[in-house]
């Protein structure tokens, strides 16, 4: 995400996990129980206005959502979203989709910045023209768990656009609860999110 950040760098879990956990308190509240079902706040205080949820969908299943509100409309958003040549030029995260065709089915390599480093991982692409795109495999460091990890628009109001990053984490690897992955990635998703509201009003307000 994002998620695949986190997974690419695995063997850093548990000191990157109990970083996570500090930039995390801030957004989520933690069940008094032993078995977390659901986590979430919002802020709509002051801007960006952003949400957080990690629900627990069935067993061994949970999903992530985060938002962000950005003051734009949503094809000046998508416009940045899919600007995909020059999205290293902001995201210090995702830096690039590339593919023959983004169009929904096609195989693309997804490229993301670890360690200062950019990792390139295959995936299916899940593309639905000026609405949402995304993917949905098997982690490969994580065999038994696969996530679908969406990047979606949607209208608020007359010239603002809500942003969606989610993602659901389903099945089971010994090593990793997927609650603990929901946790993991939540900063990286964070930073996505408030790097691309950054990017797409400067755009717009030049």
């Amino acid at each position: 995400m994002n998620c695949e950040t986190s997974y690419l760098n695995i063997k850093k879990f548990t000191l990157l996990q109990s970083l996570s956990f500090i930039v995390i308190l801030p957004f989520i509240f933690m069940g008094c129980g032993s078995k977390v079902k659901t986590e979430s706040t919002s802020n709509t205080s002051i801007k960006p206005i952003e949400e957080v949820s990690i629900k627990e969908i069935d067993e061994n299943h949970y999903s992530l959502v985060t938002s962000i509100t950005i003051d734009a409309a949503t094809s000046e958003v998508w416009e940045v979203l899919t600007d995909f040549e020059n999205m290293s030029n902001w995201s210090s995260t995702l830096q690039k989709i590339d593919g023959i065709k983004i169009e929904n089915g096609q195989d693309v390599n997804i490229v993301y910045k670890v360690d200062g480093q950019n990792q390139i991982i295959p995936h299916n692409l899940i593309y639905s023209e000026n609405k949402y795109y995304g993917w949905s495999d098997t982690i490969a460091v994580l065999p038994g768990v696969i996530d679908r990890h969406l990047y979606e628009i949607r209208k608020n109001g007359k010239s603002r656009t809500k942003f969606i990053q989610s993602d659901e984490f389903r099945g089971y690897n010994p090593n990793r609860s997927n609650i603990d992955l929901a946790r993991f990635v939540l900063p990286q998703y964070l930073t996505f999110n408030r790097e691309l509201k950054a990017e797409v009003e400067r755009r717009t307000n030049n």
